[in-house]
């Protein structure tokens, strides 16, 4: 990622529907080598809209205060040099078969 970014990464943070699906989450952090940490309620897309409605009508209904991160869910990267690559390669040949043959 650093590659892209320029950024140094330590951790991915991922909520909403992404962080429902375990074998994404896994190979998301084997793919980008860092942790990816999930919150235990990672819905929050719909959290905000709550709070933002509430807000609106001059309710405060929350103070964002610095996450808690022991409530949080981490996939460890369990993969790394040829079989990274490996992967990575995989999935490239399966989206250019997908996509080339859905057109």
């Amino acid at each position: 990622m650093y590659d892209d970014s320029g950024v140094h990464l330590s951790k991915l943070k991922v909520d909403g529907g992404m962080a429902n699906n375990k074998l994404f989450l896994q190979m998301l952090a084997n793919i980008v080598g860092i942790n990816v940490r999930i919150p235990i309620l990672f819905e929050t897309t719909a959290l905000g809209v709550a709070l933002a409605a509430g807000k609106a009508k001059g309710i405060d209904l929350f103070t964002l205060e610095h996450e808690n991160e022991t409530n949080m869910h981490t996939y460890i990267p369990q993969i790394e040099g040829k079989s990274k690559e490996n992967l990575i390669q995989y999935l490239f040949n399966y989206l250019e078969f997908f996509f080339s043959s859905s057109t």
